[in-house]
């Protein structure tokens, strides 16, 4: 990887702060407002995980296990509670926001629209109405964001 110039390191700076900005922002909204009627579903998949079941053998679970193991080893960490499993998902989009930023700041052409492009792609990830709502609840939707945005970048390097 290439040094990068005081210039780069300045606009990671910034685009740092939006990111930490957008996660204390969906991190409230999270909290406060993010709500869906199926999530329990997850979260209850979770709780039984963490009780020592396993899906599609103790209960039935339509769903990849993924995000229910990461919420089961969430909430073994930080207590079996839907806000938890919230502040997680929230932290997952704002990854995901992030990652795309930083993709389109390292490769806009316009090098002095750089950090402007990079900032309107967090922004519009991070911001999406459908985002905010179904990325900050108890289901997959904030880790398969991140992953995906994870996965492009991984392709983009391979």
């Amino acid at each position: 990887m290439p040094a990068s110039s005081p210039g780069d390191r300045e606009q990671f700076r910034y685009l740092c702060a939006v990111a930490a900005m957008l996660l204390a922002g969906l991190l409230l909204y999270s909290q406060t407002h993010a709500f869906s009627w199926d999530e329990g579903f997850h979260l209850l998949a979770a709780q039984l995980i963490l009780a020592g079941k396993r899906p599609y053998v103790d209960f039935c679970f339509p769903q990849t296990p993924l995000n229910a193991y990461l919420t089961a080893g969430w909430m073994r960490l930080f207590g079996e509670t839907w806000r938890a499993v919230h502040a997680l998902e929230a932290v997952w989009v704002a990854a995901a926001a992030f990652l795309t930023a930083d993709f389109v700041r390292s490769r806009f052409p316009a090098p002095a629209w750089r950090l402007a492009g990079a900032l309107a792609a967090a922004v519009a990830v991070g911001m999406n109405s459908q985002v905010v709502l179904f990325g900050t609840i108890g289901q997959s939707y904030g880790l398969s964001l991140f992953l995906i945005v994870a996965a492009y970048r991984l392709a983009v390097v391979a």
